[in-house]
């Protein structure tokens, strides 16, 4: 059974104020690279001691459907399917402002 579509390219660069790459939708949202499912969109989170770019290309190995990222990882295809956000922290966030907007919870 295949998951329901959370957000596809559109969607997604709509919500964010970003730059979809590519033609994907996503069934749901993850940080962690080691755990992403099939569908995902993986957001790499930057903090002070990883870098979540640099498990981008993991991530779209185990699955994820597409990564957002606010620098273009080196390890990427030229036609990998990204989200470019200003800022991916800004982004998860308004991912999930845009996801409680079309609710009526």
């Amino acid at each position: 059974m295949n998951a329901p579509t959370l957000w596809s390219v559109a969607e997604a660069a709509a919500a964010t104020n970003g730059h979809g790459q590519g033609n994907w939708q996503v069934s749901g949202v993850s940080t962690d690279s080691r755990t992403v499912q099939q569908g995902d969109l993986f957001v790499a989170i930057q903090g002070p001691k990883f870098n979540g770019h640099r498990f981008a290309a993991d991530a779209l190995e185990r699955g994820a459907a597409a990564v957002m990222v606010h620098e273009q990882p080196n390890d990427l295809a030229p036609n990998a399917p990204v989200l470019m956000v200003a800022n991916t922290m800004a982004g998860l966030e308004a991912l999930g402002v845009a996801a409680r907007a079309r609710t009526a919870a």
